[in-house]
């Protein structure tokens, strides 16, 4: 869950752009249940980076779920710093729409969605070097080391 000192972001994605800096990001699947949770519970902390040109994602969204995130007029900029979280509520829809349009409600029906709760920390708690902190193991599997 967020922490009570971060911000709490909703989007679409996550981009390497939102991030200053070094960070650490945890990365959580979440229910459409702990979604509704979040967005409840941090209301008046919630800030929408939703694009505008994603409209009809959101639109399909709230057609499927009965989420409803507000759309900005012109696409934010935003910055995540340490202790902040970002839910991304990813979509995948069949087709790709051209000119503005909207998705059929057989299009949501069959859409696949993802939600996730990413949260940015604070890589010096860790106590990892940047060069050293990945270590391939002989099982092709990726996993930290301390320094």
């Amino acid at each position: 869950m967020p922490t009570q000192k971060g911000r709490v972001f909703v989007g679409l994605a996550l981009s390497s752009t939102m991030v200053k800096g070094d960070a650490v990001i945890t990365r959580q699947l979440l229910t459409i249940e702990q979604v509704t949770e979040i967005l409840s519970r941090y209301e008046d902390k919630v800030v929408s980076c939703c694009n505008p040109s994603h409209e009809a994602t959101l639109a399909a969204i709230q057609m499927r779920f009965g989420i409803n995130i507000r759309v900005p007029s012109t696409a934010p900029k935003i910055s995540l710093d340490y202790g902040d979280s970002l839910v991304v509520l990813s979509a995948k829809f069949g087709r790709r729409l051209s000119g503005g349009g909207h998705y059929t409600q057989e299009d949501i029906d069959r859409a696949e969605f993802e939600f996730v709760l990413y949260h940015v920390l604070n890589p010096r708690c860790f106590l990892l070097d940047p060069i050293d902190m990945l270590e391939v193991n002989g099982m092709g599997t990726v996993g930290f080391v301390r320094t």
